[in-house]
């Protein structure tokens, strides 16, 4: 009754959107490649990676420990990188089998230990 109606934003009233764009080498900066990033933004990986942590709700290593804490990660057990080929890498990524449900800081853990192990350190 007493509201007044809703009017369009005229064109300089209008909230400006900064665009944030994505640098061409932040992959490389990762130590990934493309391949690795195709495989994993994939309906097939997300469908995968969410059923798996439906069926692994608590984290695998705190499980062993004796804590509970939910998983969050998905962590690929033998790396999607080591395969030869695309094929190689697809199998590794999708399978079920190469999986382990971590939470963020066993995960953080587990790449900890295998790039001190690379290193040599």
């Amino acid at each position: 009754m007493g509201e007044s109606p809703i009017r369009p934003l005229k064109r300089n009233q209008m909230p400006t959107i900064k665009r944030i764009e994505r640098k061409p080498d932040s992959r490389k900066k990762t130590g990934r490649n493309k391949v690795y990033f195709d495989l994993l933004n994939t309906r097939r990986w997300r469908n995968l990676r969410a059923a798996y942590l439906a069926e692994h709700p608590l984290c695998e290593d705190c499980e062993a420990e004796g804590r509970t804490t939910p998983s969050e990660e998905v962590h690929h057990v033998e790396e999607i990188l080591s395969g030869a080929s695309y094929e190689e890498m697809a199998a590794l990524a999708y399978n079920p089998d190469n999986l382990r449900a971590l939470c963020a800081d066993c995960h953080h853990a587990t790449h900890n230990r295998l790039r001190k192990n690379v290193l040599g350190k």
